[in-house]
């Protein structure tokens, strides 16, 4: 879908109606995985004048593209080499983004710009005051404590944003200092 296209299905989508917005994500998530859908055929369903190879060699630099695509395979069309290969691509597609996103993410540690909060009318409390770095660390911890769960992080961030300025600048240094950000500044 080219930018004018999006445009257009932009201006008349109805955000109010949840059905209209799920299929308009859904037909957007389609187009944009049709190539590499397309590439994992070809691998599976070998092709006129395409060797074999050829897919095998292309998927994987597609990195998270071919995530989604890969995952739809039924395990049942797979070889144990195919299915072996598959899981190695997968796992290095996933943890290529996962450090990207990591990356991104420490590097606005540093941050202090406030985040406006909306006001809620009527409200009982208002929304904690946060920074691009509070907001950064918290995305960091929910990426990088894979046991814990939502409702945990929910109660860890709300537990860290309570705390004052000062308080939330001495968490962070210590992330910074741990061996866990260590390991992706050395990358």
């Amino acid at each position: 879908m080219n930018r004018q296209t999006l445009i257009g299905r932009m201006a008349a989508l109805n955000t109010n109606n949840p059905k209209a917005v799920e299929i308009f994500i859904c037909e957007l998530a389609d187009e944009a995985r049709e190539g590499p859908r397309a590439l994992v055929d070809l691998w599976l369903n070998q092709a006129a004048g395409v060797p074999r190879k050829r897919p095998i060699i292309l998927i994987p630099e597609l990195e998270d593209l071919a995530i989604q695509p890969l995952l739809e395979i039924p395990p049942s069309k797979l070889t144990p080499s195919d299915h072996a290969w598959l899981i190695n691509t997968i796992a290095d597609a996933e943890v290529a983004f996962r450090n990207s996103i990591v990356v991104r993410l420490i590097s606005l540690l540093d941050d202090k710009t406030p985040v406006p909060q909306p006001i809620i009318p009527n409200s009982e409390g208002q929304p904690l005051p946060r920074r691009i770095c509070d907001e950064a660390y918290m995305a960091l911890r929910q990426i990088l404590q894979l046991g814990e769960g939502s409702h945990a992080a929910a109660l860890n961030a709300n537990a860290y944003l309570s705390l004052i300025e000062s308080r939330r600048n001495e968490e962070i240094q210590k992330f910074k200092a741990s061996k866990t950000f260590a390991a992706f500044v050395d990358e």
